[in-house]
């Protein structure tokens, strides 16, 4: 099948002729992409089938909305919105987002460079924090692995503890609560599902949106937490990764 060829010229287009995407299934963080248009402007433009139908930009839209934006860059393509197209063209545009990794220690390298000022970035210096961390606790859980007397490179620390892009062995799904340890995760939306993990508040840390190596930290392993994460993919990697560290047992459903 010959791959499609759009017309990706954008034009500014006012917000009241746009729209969500009715199928979205994607729940995005709409408070931090308003950080981001806030600070950096739009930098990208929103992808729209025809009658102003959202295929890809539908947070970014909610976002220009509550700041009071009256038009966006759009670039607008001649499809049916609820054609398989359309529909194909919104589930890539979120899942190939699930699909990626960081180079977490270029990561850090680049959020050190403005750790001034990370606003408009979708860090806040939490995550910096942690990600060092992370990182000290991989170092330490691999040095028994590296024998022949010299500084491990990060390849090789994230070889020695399976980082990969694959499906998670642990399979879960939306609303379940899983023992990690001491700690408890429970696979929810944290600004309107409340109901499903505030009550397990008490006692425990809050850590939403946990990384999969974040119960190999030091901080994790000070204090139980409440870990709160809604995206599948990276809750059943922390399981795999926990399972990896400290056993299958230490994993169950809670």
């Amino acid at each position: 099948m010959p791959t499609p060829r759009h017309d990706l010229r954008s034009r500014r287009t006012p917000v009241t002729e746009l729209t969500p995407h009715p199928r979205n299934a994607r729940n995005g963080d709409t408070d931090t992409i308003a950080r981001s248009l806030e600070r950096n402007g739009q930098y990208r433009p929103i992808v729209a089938a025809r009658g102003g139908v959202i295929l890809a930009g539908n947070h970014t839209y909610a976002a220009a909305l509550e700041l009071g934006w009256s038009d966006l860059s759009v670039v607008h393509l001649d499809l049916d919105p609820d054609s398989e197209d359309a529909v194909r063209i919104m589930l890539a545009d979120n899942r190939t987002a699930d699909l990626g990794r960081y180079d977490e220690a270029q990561l850090l390298e680049l959020l050190k460079g403005i750790e001034d000022d990370l606003d408009g970035s979708g860090y806040v210096p939490e995550d910096l924090s942690l990600l060092e961390e992370t990182l000290d606790a991989l170092a330490a859980s691999s040095l028994d692995d590296i024998d022949d007397g010299r500084a491990p490179t990060t390849g090789e620390l994230l070889d020695v503890v399976d980082v990969t892009v694959g499906e998670p062995r642990h399979k879960v799904k939306h609303g379940e609560r899983w023992n990690v340890g001491e700690h408890l995760l429970v696979v929810a939306r944290l600004h309107d599902e409340h109901e499903l993990w505030s009550r397990d508040l008490e006692g425990r840390w809050f850590a939403p949106y946990p990384e999969p190596y974040f119960t190999l930290s030091d901080r994790a392993r000070e204090t139980p937490m409440l870990l709160v994460q809604p995206n599948l993919y990276l809750a059943g990697h922390l399981l795999d990764k926990h399972a990896s560290a400290f056993g299958d047992a230490s994993v169950s459903p809670a």
